[in-house]
């Protein structure tokens, strides 16, 4: 961290996303792992209602306004730089290019932030009758090593989501930690 500890943080309502993906729910988990990490929350919700009800609108840039509205120390952007996933039922494959930024609502700036991209893709998976023996299988089994692959699985892009919020702030230093 740049600067001192926040004590409350506000997960920023906007994201900063490709027109395609504008209508997805970027921040699955989010405002738990930030818990998890020990600050307090402003979920995106609440920090919605509430700056409606201080009347300022979201695509407001003034921090310390916000800062006041929401009264939290920071702000959590994240900033959508490139994101698709495909898969309707069982997700197949995703990329991503994310940041996340910790933005001081009292004139620090920037005082956080990480950045990832990346991909990843459904294994191949070939359907294993239990019944046959090795001998009248196509192909032999893959070898797995002990405790598996160790790669993740996931069911949908909200899943790989809460993932991916969860790498970024176990990079985070937990409150009280610097």
């Amino acid at each position: 961290l740049a600067g001192p500890p926040p004590e409350v943080v506000a997960v920023w309502p906007l994201v900063a996303a490709p027109a395609d993906t504008a209508q997805r729910d970027w921040f699955p988990g989010l405002a738990a792992g930030l818990r998890r990490r020990g600050y307090r929350v402003v979920p995106d919700g609440v920090a919605v209602e509430i700056l409606r009800d201080a009347g300022l609108p979201p695509t407001t840039t003034d921090a310390n306004a916000i800062g006041r509205a929401l009264q939290a120390d920071a702000l959590l952007q994240l900033r959508v730089r490139a994101f698709s996933a495909t898969g309707e039922r069982a997700l197949q494959e995703a990329r991503w290019d994310l940041e996340w930024r910790l933005v001081s609502t009292r004139g620090a700036g920037i005082v956080w932030s990480f950045e990832h991209h990346g991909n990843w893709r459904q294994a191949d998976r070939a359907p294993l009758d239990p019944f046959a023996s090795l001998d009248e299988q196509d192909e032999p089994p893959a070898i797995v090593p002990i405790g598996g692959n160790r790669l993740p699985g996931f069911r949908d892009a909200d899943e790989l989501l809460a993932w991916l919020h969860r790498l970024a702030l176990d990079h985070l230093p937990a409150r009280g930690r610097t």
